[in-house]
């Protein structure tokens, strides 16, 4: 029957994967991929994290911090781990969000067409600004 369901709905264009269904239960417990749980209690229904993936955010954004707070160079490539990860966390708990705008603006912050603060100039102020540049040239 799922498998019935499941063509229907690709052939609507809505992707489905078999291999990713569980059977249905009232108590989730923990799912792959996010880590993310769903508790239900007293008619109404909330969505967690599971222990180890809080913890293991905790610490990126601690270790984070101990590197800002020393004046530590961040590696590159280990912020976009951090970021990938806190993506996930941040789908569970969306005021995680604006941590993950600085994280993504710092990433970013090296391409050109940014301002001091990172943020990404309109093809407006680009455009002004190539034009300075070749005229100071």
């Amino acid at each position: 029957m799922t498998r019935k369901i499941g063509c229907s709905l690709c052939f609507l264009g809505v992707q489905d994967a078999g291999r990713k269904r569980t059977e249905a239960s009232q108590d989730l417990g923990e799912r792959a991929g996010a880590g993310a749980m769903a508790k239900t209690a007293n008619d109404q229904t909330s969505v967690l994290v599971s222990i180890s993936k809080w913890k293991k955010g905790k610490g990126i954004l601690v270790r984070v911090c101990e590197k800002l707070g020393t004046r530590g160079c961040l590696n590159y490539k280990q912020l976009e781990r951090y970021q990938g990860f806190l993506i996930y966390v941040s789908r569970t708990y969306r005021n995680m969000s604006p941590y993950l705008k600085g994280i993504h603006q710092t990433l970013e912050s090296w391409r050109e067409g940014r301002d001091k603060e990172s943020w990404k100039l309109e093809r407006r102020e680009i455009m002004l600004f190539l034009i300075s540049r070749e005229g100071s040239s």
